[in-house]
């Protein structure tokens, strides 16, 4: 199957990546909160605080078929996307960003809802891919396939927390000058990237 939005493996990179837990005195049903991210994606950067929270919620997927999809949205009430599971259990799942062509991963860890209630202690990890909505099957065959550990080793490492999220913005010109120099990082990345391939 020949991918549609991404060309072959040294195209495909992660922009951005955001960590997501479930504190131990959150009494919230469904919210988690974020403790670590690099990157800039503007559809849910814009969703941050002044103090750098971005507050997640995660439920069941209304519309969808099948039971073990959910949905993820933010502080006030806005669809981010869809989380496909192939199976219950599954580590891995895919999602989209709606008026994007960009898909996400994530990577399930310890986590576990009992009648739609997230237990403390679980995390979801999301990983970001620009351009790749159109090829989520692939991008899922190669995130479980371990091809895309380097990328996730790399963001991972480089996770801020919202507190330093805050620092780092406050001393920038202004988010668009943030939103440029991460394109710019981007952009360097892939050059490397495709340079040793």
């Amino acid at each position: 199957m020949k991918p549609t939005g991404i060309e072959n493996r040294g195209d495909v990179f992660i922009c951005a990546y955001y960590h997501l837990k479930k504190l131990q005195d959150d009494r919230s049903k469904q919210r988690m909160n974020l403790i670590g991210s690099t990157g800039y994606y503007e559809p849910i950067e814009r969703n941050r605080d002044s103090n750098g929270e971005i507050l997640f919620y995660i439920g069941s997927n209304n519309y969808s078929r099948t039971p073990v999809d959910l949905a993820i949205k933010v502080k006030r009430g806005k669809h981010i996307s869809r989380i496909e599971r192939p199976e219950l259990n599954a580590k891995y799942a895919t999602g989209d960003v709606k008026d994007t062509r960009d898909a996400l991963l994530f990577r399930f860890n310890n986590f576990s809802r009992i009648n739609g209630r997230i237990l403390p202690g679980s995390e979801i990890e999301i990983f970001v891919i620009k351009g790749g909505n159109n090829d989520k099957v692939l991008l899922y065959s190669m995130v479980t396939k371990g091809l895309l550990d380097k990328d996730i080793i790399n963001n991972t490492r480089d996770a801020e927390t919202p507190e330093q999220v805050v620092k780092r913005l406050r001393k920038a010109k202004a988010p668009r000058q943030l939103e440029i120099d991460f394109e710019d990082q981007i952009e360097t990345s892939l050059i490397k990237t495709l340079s040793e391939i």
